[in-house]
């Protein structure tokens, strides 16, 4: 018996049958997978005692929170302390640290080498204010994801200094505040 050569034809057809097949296999799990999900961090700052007298203690709390689906890595929290405030001290000390600008405000760093989906971490800034006036302090959150993208997220809280009698140590502060 003598064996049959196949045609060109065939054998096109059988060679695009393989890769039609192998692309619809590829193509099914492309669309199988889910998509990678991404961090969101989330910020709060509060100041309390808001009002704060003049000379007493102000503490900032922050509060950042990863409410994504993956884990957020190299996460940097940033605080720049107005110059009306002086920083007394810092919670968690271990993952922070204060650096004095030229424009005597202080700059707050603290860095989480990762936030899983739904962890937060709560830094604690011990403050007191040097002069009688409104202002804002702002935070802000960082996550670095593979190198190659970051999210951030800042909010800003507005703390009223006050000031009773006569300011500049002349005065009383209540025994209260």
């Amino acid at each position: 018996m003598k064996a049959r050569k196949p045609s060109v034809g065939r054998l096109c057809l059988v060679v695009v049958l393989i890769i039609g097949l192998w692309l619809l296999g590829k193509e099914s799990t492309a669309y199988s997978q889910s998509p990678q999900g991404l961090p969101e961090l989330d910020i709060v700052v509060m100041a309390h005692p808001n009002p704060v007298y003049l000379g007493r203690e102000l503490v900032i709390s922050i509060a950042v929170s990863n409410q994504g689906d993956v884990a957020a890595t190299q996460v940097e929290v940033r605080d720049r302390l107005p110059a009306t405030l002086d920083l007394i001290s810092v919670v968690p000390e271990s993952a922070c640290r204060a650096i004095p600008d030229r424009d005597a405000t202080t700059l707050v760093t603290c860095s989480f080498a990762k936030l899983a989906p739904g962890q937060s971490e709560r830094i604690t800034l011990l403050t007191q204010p040097t002069a009688a006036q409104k202002i804002s302090n702002a935070a802000s959150a960082t996550a670095a994801e593979f190198g190659l993208t970051s999210s951030t997220r800042a909010v800003t809280s507005e703390i009223d200094i006050l000031c009773v009698m006569l300011c500049e140590g002349e005065g009383t502060f209540p025994t209260h505040a």
